[in-house]
């Protein structure tokens, strides 16, 4: 026996017909097309899903983005209170782009599995104690390490371009 059509959207994760398949009865408040993609963009809208999902997408984004970006204007604090050297200081940087570039290549595997809402939750959820953890940092190796796993949520910019795009035309 083959399953309902709505049944088979649902098992199709990672595209833009999965994440309207419970959408599809109910009217949209703007203009879509025939996959339900919104045809315009209002940045002072809140509706959902469409822009609803664009907010929600770009805050993920920007929460990374100064966590990645936050240690760069205490640097001459934390060098002093770490006793950190330029070659320590260039490793830490090193390890952040690193772990942004293998977290961007890992990032479309895990949106086309698991979508990009869960994609972006879970890259934010596992950057998140790296950041927490930066200020309990006692030695160079310390931030290295720290600096490497809040590279990783950079890895957010995949994940809300992949959103966005499932939700704009």
């Amino acid at each position: 026996r083959q399953p309902s059509t709505r049944l088979q959207l649902r098992r199709t994760k990672g595209t833009s017909a999965a994440m309207s398949a419970d959408l599809a009865d109910s009217k949209f408040t703007i203009p879509v097309d025939s996959e339900n993609k919104a045809k315009s963009l209002n940045i002072f809208s809140f509706n959902f899903p469409h822009h609803a999902s664009f907010h929600m997408s770009w805050m993920g984004f920007f929460v990374s983005f100064v966590s990645t970006f936050a240690a760069a204007p205490m640097i001459a604090i934390i060098r002093e209170d770490l006793e950190l050297t330029k070659p320590n200081l260039g490793s830490a940087g090193l390890a952040a782009v690193t772990g942004t570039i293998g977290a961007r290549v890992l990032m479309g595997s895990v949106c086309d599995v698991v979508g990009p809402r869960y994609g972006l939750s879970i890259v934010l959820l596992l950057s998140a104690p790296f950041c927490f953890c930066m200020s309990y940092v006692t030695s160079a190796a310390g931030f290295l390490i720290c600096r490497m796993g809040i590279g990783l949520g950079l890895a957010t910019f995949v994940a809300c371009q992949f959103w966005v795009s499932c939700m704009f035309n």
